[in-house]
């Protein structure tokens, strides 16, 4: 083998062990900066979440109580009720606009389900079950199929993840 065919075949290792690094350096630092945005999501989904949390604890908690007490047990007597009665409509307002919220952040990926699990399974899955019944006559009778969907859609999906980690379910 002559000399130049040995520099030639030199030259054709190195560069292809060259794309090689550079291909391998590519790869490891997509791997980087992929673990570093999710973990930047992640981090945004905690500090969303906490927020709504701080809301629910401070804000909420009582209007849920309120509404669990309230001897509504029909879609005509929660109509009345809501037309009647001032406080309970700003209760059930307000825990309405919470629930179609994290739905919505749930549905878009912008909260990830599993926050809901660990902190708020079972006032989720109590307001949801309360309310179902009520919410699907209303759908019915008033021809809004998109009430409170986003809640029930946040309810779906929490029993989907519980039914996958039932050591969650209280």
């Amino acid at each position: 083998m002559a000399i130049e065919e040995i520099i030639q075949m030199v030259s054709v290792v190195i560069a292809a062990a060259s794309v090689v690094i550079g291909v391998t350096g590519y790869l490891q630092a997509s791997r980087t900066a992929e673990k570093q945005r999710q973990a930047e999501l992640e981090t945004r989904q905690a500090q969303l979440f906490m927020q709504l949390y701080d809301r629910w604890t401070f804000d909420i908690g009582e209007k849920f109580w309120s509404f669990l007490n309230a001897d509504v047990g029909t879609a005509e007597e929660y109509m009345e009720r809501i037309k009647m009665d001032r406080e309970y409509r700003k209760e059930v307002s307000i825990l309405s606009r919470w629930h179609e919220g994290v739905g919505v952040l749930v549905r878009f990926g912008l909260l990830d389900i599993r926050y809901i699990a660990h902190l708020a399974s079972w006032p989720t899955r109590t307001y949801w079950e309360k309310l179902r019944p009520i919410i699907e006559d209303v759908r019915r009778l008033q021809g809004t199929r998109r009430a409170d969907i986003e809640t029930e859609y946040l309810y779906q999906r929490l029993m989907g993840y519980l039914k996958e980690h039932p050591e969650l379910m209280a």
